[in-house]
């Protein structure tokens, strides 16, 4: 769920799943969706590929309908470029946190998106350009989520109230 623009493309990722269709490695069953907005260059990517049966491409929808389909799928992509990535921080991260779902995240593996996701218990880390990590990495995750042999947990911290709290006890040490 998100935009594909600029450097951020689903072509390396659909590279990925193709190299896994040949392989025999990924199942017939599996359905991904993509849901946002797509520059020409990444729609022709995903509308353009040997996985077209098993990609259903949606526009954006309004961010309540978005957090429903983000609980309702059984595990979620994130995609950051590692070009200038390493310090990104989407609110697309926090979300997929909140609703606790496995997440396969084709980030910069030593960015602060990262570092957030594997504090709390994520680790289908892989670089986005990365074919072969995204492979291998795109194999676990599906193996993660039949087997739902992980159990994640709202973080603390991360919700607005958290966050003034935190806040307001800073600034409240400040002033002492």
């Amino acid at each position: 769920i998100g935009n594909f623009y600029r450097n951020r493309t689903p072509k390396y990722f659909v590279s990925a799943m193709e190299e896994l269709v040949n392989d025999k490695l990924l199942p017939d069953n599996v359905i991904i969706n993509f849901v946002g907005n797509y520059f020409k260059e990444a729609k022709s990517v995903l509308e353009d590929n040997l996985i077209i049966n098993q990609l259903v491409i949606k526009p954006q929808v309004e961010h309540h309908e978005a957090i429903k389909q983000m609980q309702e799928s059984d595990g979620l992509l994130l995609f950051i470029a590692t070009p200038n990535g390493k310090g990104v921080l989407t609110g697309k991260l926090f979300e997929y946190l909140r609703v606790c779902k496995p997440i396969l995240a084709m980030i910069p593996e030593d960015g602060e998106a990262a570092g957030i996701l594997k504090e709390h218990g994520h680790h289908n880390i892989c670089k986005m350009e990365d074919i072969e990590g995204i492979k291998k990495t795109f194999v676990r995750f599906l193996s993660e989520i039949s087997e739902k042999s992980a159990e994640y947990r709202i973080p603390y911290g991360y919700t607005r109230n958290e966050q003034a709290q935190l806040l307001m006890d800073r600034l409240s040490r400040r002033e002492n």
